[in-house]
């Protein structure tokens, strides 16, 4: 990133940005031998110039969580032990750069980001969950994802640990949703540790919602999801109306087309 466009030098592996406007403090990361990277914050604010609202928003969820995605390798994604950044780090960054290029869409898109997804399934269900309406989602509360639940000694007797960790979950409706991998569940032990799991939650009066990949990749599957999920917030949801369908499609066509981009055909729709 350089200051003026006189001071461009790109080559075959690297390109020059020319950024003009003030940079905040801690804008750029050291990694040593004075080589200084942007900060995840910043690339945050930098990709609001070239991906479209939806992978922007996917962007946020991958920076603020704990998984980097591989397209065209495995699973399509890898775990990391820490999140790169939070949505409170981001939306400081953009608050502070005020003539930023796309400081407005960073401040938009950050504000549908949910922090801790450890996939991109968690991060899909995150995104129908919270987004608008007029985006193509429900507009419910924002969730936690994977928030520590201690447990009582009763259900640590049952799960055979103090904590879990639920994919989705409104602590204090006691609502939990749990995402089914394909390939997690290929084992027997990860199916009843799960089951345990789900038990040990139902015993301190958690309603525990399993999401299967097909449900996911369905518009009407998850549509049912939704409307029980709503009943038990005692949220009213309005009846579907042509316009709310077609933004939810378009919705989940960006999802399906960002996991055909990750997955190898024998990988879908999730695993």
């Amino acid at each position: 990133m350089v200051n003026d466009s006189k001071k461009r030098r790109d080559t075959p592996l690297q390109k020059c940005h020319v950024w003009t406007t003030p940079l905040a403090e801690k804008s750029f990361v050291p990694i040593g031998h004075g080589v200084f990277v942007a900060s995840p914050a910043l690339c945050f604010l930098q990709a609001a110039r070239s991906l479209s609202y939806f992978e922007h928003v996917e962007l946020g969820y991958e920076l603020c969580g704990a998984y980097s995605r591989t397209p065209g390798s495995g699973n399509g994604f890898i775990n990391r032990y820490s999140q790169l950044a939070t949505p409170k780090q981001i939306a400081s960054l953009c608050d502070k750069l005020e003539y930023a290029p796309g400081r407005k869409a960073a401040l938009r898109a950050i504000r549908r980001v949910l922090p801790n997804s450890k996939s991109p399934a968690e991060t899909d269900m995150a995104i129908k969950i919270v987004f608008s309406l007029i985006e193509g989602g429900y507009g419910l509360p924002h969730p936690e994802l994977n928030g520590e639940v201690p447990l009582t000694d009763e259900a640590a007797q049952i799960a055979g640990k103090q904590r879990v960790y639920p994919d989705v979950m409104w602590r204090k409706e006691k609502l939990c949703l749990e995402y089914e991998s394909h390939l997690h569940h290929e084992l027997a032990s990860d199916r009843i540790s799960d089951s345990i799991r789900r038990n040990a939650l139902g015993c301190m009066g958690f309603k525990v919602i399993t999401v299967t990949p097909s449900q996911l990749k369905s518009i009407t599957e998850f549509d049912g999801i939704m409307s029980e999920v709503a009943r038990h917030l005692k949220i009213r949801m309005r009846p579907t109306s042509k316009k709310t369908f077609e933004r939810r499609f378009a919705l989940n066509e960006a999802i399906k087309k960002r996991m055909r981009d990750d997955l190898k055909p024998t990988e879908w729709p999730y695993i």
